[in-house]
């Protein structure tokens, strides 16, 4: 786990408690003011029950649709795995999106924005004191596409 640590660059503090990561905190600061969203106001949830958005007709390219994906794809994948349902609905837009799309992945950033500081949690196992197993879930939509009926996962 020494490895896992370091990477995280992330404190470890009690037997079974918490990480932190103050730099990805920072990172997401970073990534929300290089959007405009600095004085923005928060929301609770990036994406909402029957999220649905029909395709653009012609791709606005100068949006930075594509930029703001891969730096929440960033966070998505360091710090916040919350993120994976919202980024697997807005990526396919990646060939085609309008001021509606960037609107959607704008308020994801909102939510990115205010819960910045909010720790991943992981916690050793009541057992062994030096076991370590680590459980992950993922969130889920039920057959939520429209058109083939197909679930998505993230």
């Amino acid at each position: 786990m020494g490895s896992l640590i370091k990477w995280w660059a992330s404190e470890w503090s009690g037997a079974r408690t918490l990480w932190r990561s103050p730099a990805h905190a920072r990172d997401i600061q970073l990534t929300t003011e290089k959007y405009g969203l600095k004085d923005a106001k928060s929301v609770l949830y990036p994406i909402v029950s029957g999220f649905d958005l029909p395709e653009a007709d012609v791709c606005d390219n100068s949006l930075s649709f594509m930029n703001l994906v891969g730096d929440m794809r960033y966070h998505e994948r360091a710090c916040r795995p919350d993120l994976s349902l919202f980024l697997a609905k807005l990526s396919p837009f990646s060939a085609k999106h309008d001021a509606r799309h960037m609107e959607a992945l704008l308020k994801g950033g909102r939510y990115l924005k205010g819960t910045a500081d909010m720790p991943l949690i992981y916690r050793k196992s009541m057992g062994k004191q030096d076991e370590f197993n680590l459980v992950m879930f993922t969130d889920a939509t039920w057959a939520s596409e429209p058109e083939t009926k197909r679930s998505m996962s993230g």
